[in-house]
């Protein structure tokens, strides 16, 4: 079985490098996240955006392209979600800041909203876990338990 999927991963990469080639032939780039063809609105991908997408845990291989160039869709997506993810990350460090300072495994995400913004939270406001923003009842999304 294991033959198999390396067989047919090896022919997938192949029709991919075909592919590419081919399109490359009629357009100077393409997105290398979305296949778009470009011909104006786009960057070629640089390091910087490389390090983004190795932070969102996209594998890209950029070896199969000479240049490879991504659309302004693409780079406004991963950098959306690069965001979306930093703020998580921050406001687990907050949260696991508080849970060791307390010592505890669970923490009431007010008490933390209220001691680290220093605005009161009334019983009808919610704070959202990834961004630590109030918010109604109407904005409240319950992750399952």
């Amino acid at each position: 079985t294991f033959i198999i999927i390396n067989y047919c991963a090896h022919l997938f990469s192949l029709h991919l490098q075909t592919a590419i080639h081919v399109i490359m032939q009629s357009t100077k780039y393409i997105c290398r996240l979305c296949f778009a063809q470009l011909d104006s609105g786009f960057e070629l991908i640089g390091d910087y955006m490389k390090k983004i997408l190795e932070v969102l845990l996209i594998n890209v291989n950029f070896a199969v392209s000479e240049n490879p160039a991504i659309c302004r869709n693409c780079t406004d997506l991963a950098w959306r979600a690069f965001t979306f993810k930093s703020r998580c990350i921050s406001t687990e460090d907050i949260i696991l800041s508080y849970a060791v300072v307390k010592k505890v495994t669970s923490l009431d995400m007010k008490w933390i909203y209220n001691t680290k913004i220093a605005c009161e939270v009334t019983e009808n406001d919610y704070v959202c876990r990834f961004c630590m923003a109030c918010v109604g009842r109407r904005q409240l999304f319950v992750l399952g338990k």
